[in-house]
């Protein structure tokens, strides 16, 4: 893959203005923007972040709605030389807080049906601000008080630093992957190469923007001078209706999003003119890749795997999809994938090990978090300096296999997290509220498989002599303090949580219980 000749992430949509300055760049459900306009707001909100006293390699935080001005705040950033931190909509005023904190962020930006909980949220960290819909940001407060600039974390003073990713991790609060302009300009070119994408494409972006795989939606799109497609997905009808209106040609979704879209009414014309569909963030059974193929008659499917620490990291061509089911496919074009056994000897085919990804789109490390950095972030292993690959690479903590032909077979975390709807969960997080409860002894949050193609259930079992009284007030103080993805569907009380031969909670027996009684009931009729 010939690496990308921009330097900045703004460069995407602005080669456009000259070229093509008429060709539409982005719609959402209230305006369209063609790629000149687009390329001339994103300077003037650059302009005007520098006018307010931001300097290059300062944070700014961009609470990511998917509307046509917000996507002009984050290019703006860009543009600006500023470190974007995008904001999942979905999250909490503990969460937002944390980040804004954490990152360092002198600037929140949203848009104006936000304001009031913009200003709640950067109370004391941060300056408050909206972009309206023709692209002027103005804050909500005058005079409008700069917070004083905060250092870049340790480790990344002289990094040419363009996005920080908040992502759940194993522990805690959500922690940041620090990727640069060179990593996201690389996965674009990667991306819209292997899906083929061209100026005449219409992508539905449909995915977070705060999602690295949503973000893509817009680089991949901008790459190629593509029209990208805002829109939130509520009801089925959002994806067909909007595929309709717009001429869609490609969508990349996870799981949940491709149930939905089998459920939804599609015009035959807007389901023919589908030429590809993509999935990430989640395993898409082999049947569920054959219903969509006979929805969508011309397109073809592309299964993707990836991670944030790397962006993307492997595609199953379709031309490979019959006989290499349930593949997640091979390296994207640039990367190089190796599976490693623990001293970092590359795996026999067939043989478990740990996927390691090493390329271009490998990020920097995690901002404020040397010790998680030093854990995935490592020098090659053996399985790659004898190819003559050196550098940093990241360990992806998924446990796979490859077959004779070099293709890859997904089998699980080493750390045993999981995905909903392309979200990390932090069991920790969701632990570590249910313990506050004054009667609750012991947390233990897990997924439990459901059907086809669906993201797994998220539980959490409670310790406690209260019974169903202090499972329901858990849930409560759960869905008050968390984003609705991170909400176990169930508390379920114990008496006692059960261990396993290592002294850990055993979530997945308590589940394989639970299930146990729960049919057992239904079966006696006492449901």
């Amino acid at each position: 893959m010939t690496q990308p000749s921009f330097e900045n992430i703004s460069d995407l949509l602005s080669q456009w203005e000259d070229a093509h300055p008429n060709r539409i760049a982005l719609a959402d459900r209230a305006q369209t923007l063609n790629y000149g306009a687009a390329a001339a707001c994103v300077r003037a909100v650059a302009d005007a972040l520098t006018a307010l006293g931001i300097q290059p390699g300062d944070r700014v935080a961009v609470v990511a709605d998917k509307r046509v001005e917000i996507v002009i705040a984050m290019f703006g950033c860009y543009r600006a030389g500023i470190v974007l931190v995008p904001v999942n909509p979905q999250l909490k005023l503990l969460q937002i807080q944390h980040i804004l904190q954490d990152s360092g962020a002198r600037i929140l930006i949203g848009s104006e049906k936000r304001a009031p909980s913009l200003t709640q949220a950067a109370t004391g960290c941060a300056l408050a601000m909206v972009i309206t819909p023709d692209s002027r940001i103005k804050p909500l407060a005058e005079p409008a008080e700069l917070p004083s600039a905060r250092a870049p974390a340790p480790g990344f003073e002289n990094a040419a630093l363009a996005t920080l990713f908040y992502t759940s991790g194993s522990t805690g609060l959500p922690k940041a992957v620090a990727t640069s302009h060179a990593n996201i300009l690389a996965g674009a070119q990667s991306v819209s190469t292997y899906l083929e994408n061209t100026s005449d494409d219409v992508l539905l972006a449909i995915l977070p923007l705060s999602f690295d795989a949503g973000f893509s939606q817009l680089t991949t799109g901008f790459c190629v001078g593509a029209k990208v497609v805002l829109r939130d997905y509520l009801l089925p009808g959002d994806i067909s209706r909007t595929a309709a209106d717009h001429g869609v040609t490609g969508i990349t979704g996870v799981p949940a999003i491709w149930a939905a879209a089998l459920r939804a009414k599609w015009e035959d014309d807007a389901r023919h003119n589908i030429r590809y569909f993509a999935n990430t963030g989640g395993h898409l059974p082999q049947e569920r890749i054959e219903q969509l193929a006979d929805l969508f008659p011309n397109a073809k499917p592309y299964p993707m795997y990836g991670l944030t620490e790397a962006f993307r990291s492997s595609y199953l061509p379709p031309s490979r999809i019959m006989d290499k089911k349930g593949s997640i496919g091979q390296a994207i074009p640039g990367a190089t994938l190796v599976v490693v056994d623990e001293n970092g000897a590359e795996c026999a085919p067939g043989q478990s090990g740990e996927l390691v990804h090493a390329g271009p789109t490998v990020a920097l490390g995690y901002w404020n978090n040397a010790a998680e950095t030093a854990k995935r972030f490592r020098p090659a292993p053996p399985a790659l300096t004898e190819r003559g690959i050196t550098g940093t690479v990241v360990f992806s903590g998924d446990l796979v296999h490859r077959d004779a032909d070099g293709f890859l077979f997904y089998e699980g975390r080493r750390d045993g997290q999981i995905k909903i709807s392309g979200n990390r969960i932090s069991f920790t997080e969701i632990e570590d509220i249910a313990l506050n409860h004054e009667h609750v002894r012991a947390a233990a949050a897990g997924g439990r498989k459901r059907g086809l193609g669906t993201d797994p259930e998220l539980v959490l079992f409670v310790e406690t002599d209260g019974g169903s009284d202090v499972a329901d007030a858990v849930h409560a103080r759960l869905k008050a303090e968390l984003p609705g993805f991170s909400v176990p569907s169930r508390v379920l009380p114990l008496s006692q949580l059960i261990l396993n031969n290592n002294n850990k909670y055993d979530v997945a027996r308590m589940i394989a219980l639970h299930d146990a009684t729960d049919k057992q009931g239904r079966t006696d009729g006492t449901d």
